[in-house]
């Protein structure tokens, strides 16, 4: 299970308000990466261990090459696990003037109950490049609505 990579995609789509386009992206991601654990299943691999196979190849999954530290591996995304790796521009806004790698971020919900409990702080291990989903017309009308 990739909770902290799902907290986060979350948290973004619940920003940019593009939930049924991502809804789409995000099953058809989870359907391939279904199938590649069915492929290592296939292999003779243990079902736990194919899962956390297919895992580690999301960005090859996604065509994305990892630009600075590294993707995920094989223990990203299991219980007590807190990696995560942030896009380009987010390494921009956020640290500027270092390398994001090794640095510690956790997000903030805007609307959290008085007794929520905190939310995790998260490892950055890897930054890839920014990618854009449909027209920049439909990011800022997103953002605008």
């Amino acid at each position: 299970m990739l909770t902290p990579v799902r907290v986060f995609v979350a948290r973004l789509r619940a920003l940019f308000g593009r939930a049924d386009e991502d809804r789409d992206f995000a099953e058809e991601l989870r359907s391939h990466l279904e199938m590649l654990t069915e492929d290592h299943i296939g292999r003779g691999m243990p079902p736990e261990e194919a899962a956390r196979q297919a895992r580690a190849q999301y960005f090859d999954t996604l065509g994305i090459d990892v630009i600075r530290g590294r993707g995920f591996e094989i223990g990203d995304g299991d219980p007590g696990s807190a990696n995560i790796v942030i896009n380009q521009k987010m390494a921009d806004r956020f640290f500027p003037h270092g390398d994001p790698i090794g640095q510690k971020l956790r997000f903030v919900a805007r609307l959290d109950s008085a007794g929520a409990p905190p939310q995790p702080w998260y490892t950055i291990v890897g930054v890839v490049p920014t990618i854009q989903q449909g027209s920049e017309d439909d990011v800022f009308r997103s953002a605008a609505s």
